[in-house]
């Protein structure tokens, strides 16, 4: 693929922007951690919305992490929406 190693994403945190700051801080740190294949998307919506879009009406989420390459680009090129 031409890309370097450590260079790719291949985990994805995805979280809601209703958590409280040590919530955020912990992530931050996680990511911190982590490195540069780890990516983080905080989302305009809360945790009843994500839940409910995720798994049903009446579950909440307030962070999902997608550790499967398939998914992270499935996730991402959802979010960029129908391709023209």
């Amino acid at each position: 693929s031409g890309v370097h190693r450590g260079e790719r994403v291949s985990r994805l945190l995805v979280m809601t922007d209703d958590g409280a700051e040590r919530f955020y801080r912990r992530v931050e740190a996680l990511l911190r951690r982590r490195g540069a294949r780890l990516l983080a998307l905080r989302l305009d919506v809360d945790a009843e919305k994500l839940g409910a879009l995720l798994f049903g009406s009446g579950h909440r989420a307030r962070l999902l992490m997608l550790d499967h390459k398939e998914a992270v680009s499935a996730f991402l090129l959802a979010l960029a929406g129908p391709s023209t």
